[in-house]
């Protein structure tokens, strides 16, 4: 069976939206990351970013690390936007 990552960004996000962590997850320092990342994505996305390129390339030029440490690719911004809708979804209201 597979494990999960604990560094993944599926993992963190799980984390800041209040979801269960796993064992040996990121705690709250995964937690204060997506926060940050989430506000950055935002401010992108407030100055007319529409592609998860023009995003990874934002989120690398601010130096905010991506979820291995390294830099932002496409794929990563976009399993991260999909992340994020899908949560919104799941939330009743």
């Amino acid at each position: 069976m597979l494990q999960p990552n604990k560094n993944s960004i599926v993992t963190q996000l799980s984390l800041a939206e209040g979801g269960s962590p796993n064992p040996g997850g990121p705690g709250a320092d995964g937690a204060a990351r997506v926060a940050d990342i989430r506000a950055a994505i935002g401010e992108l996305l407030d100055q007319g970013a529409k592609s998860p390129r023009v995003i990874a390339q934002g989120l690398n030029e601010r130096g905010i690390g991506g979820p291995r440490g390294g830099q932002w690719s496409t794929w990563q911004v976009q399993a991260m936007l999909d992340r994020f809708r899908s949560i919104r979804k799941r939330r009743p209201g």
